[in-house]
């Protein structure tokens, strides 16, 4: 889970409404709207896992905790979780520690977590995708923005056509011209930014192989380097 993903949940439950492609601002604008009559209890299991470890994230969770309808309770799994945040951060939470250690075993909370040596892979991916697209044209790094975007909307789908992409691409005004297109995809593919698979129709469709918060770290740091 992402810090907007929670905050989506946080909006449609006090707004009774779909927040969906809303920007951060904008629903922690609709959230603080609410009165502290409402109080809406939020429980965030492992804060300090690995979507929602970065500076950026904690920031906007920070904010969530002070809307005057949440109330914010979170569990963390490492000892050292508390150096997540500096003394603002820190500041803004206002945590209330309680120590509830289980002793039990991890098992839940790892039933689904990756091997490690797939969680390294994935996490050098992130790495080298960043560092490559933060070097690229602009026009490049809208277009891996815009296929990564499709595919965290439905996690579900099997993958985005050339021909789809293409109509996105020109809807957007990001690239005009089909041999355009080709070249960008030539580079991302020489970089292993996409593959390619059959999609359940039979044409080809390509997709980024990254984790959904893999992928979207890496489109984070695509945008901080490219910045600096």
């Amino acid at each position: 889970m992402s810090s907007k993903q929670l905050l989506q949940a946080v909006a449609g439950a006090l707004t009774h409404r779909s927040c969906k492609g809303s920007s951060h601002s904008e629903l922690l604008r609709l959230i603080c709207a609410e009165p502290a009559c409402r109080k809406l209890y939020v429980i965030v299991h492992n804060i300090d896992g690995p979507g929602l470890r970065g500076a950026e994230e904690q920031l906007w969770l920070s904010r969530l905790s002070q809307a005057p309808a949440v109330h914010l309770i979170a569990s963390i799994d490492h000892v050292n979780a508390a150096l997540l945040w500096d003394n603002r951060t820190a500041a803004a939470f206002k945590w209330l520690w309680l120590d509830v250690t289980s002793y039990a075993a991890y098992k839940a909370e790892t039933s689904s977590a990756l091997p490690i040596l797939t969680s390294c892979k994935q996490s050098a991916a992130k790495r080298g995708a960043a560092t490559v697209l933060s070097s690229l044209v602009s026009s490049a790094r809208e277009v891996f923005k815009l296929l990564a975007g499709q595919q965290l909307e439905d996690p579900e789908a099997p993958g985005l056509s050339f021909p789809a992409l293409l109509k996105l691409v020109r809807e957007r005004f990001i690239l005009n011209s089909e041999q355009a297109l080709k070249s960008v995809l030539v580079e991302f593919k020489d970089h292993e930014l996409i593959k390619l698979r059959m999609g359940p129709d039979g044409a080809e469709v390509m997709f980024v192989p990254m984790e959904p918060d893999v992928l979207r770290n890496a489109l984070t740091e695509m945008e901080e380097g490219a910045a600096a």
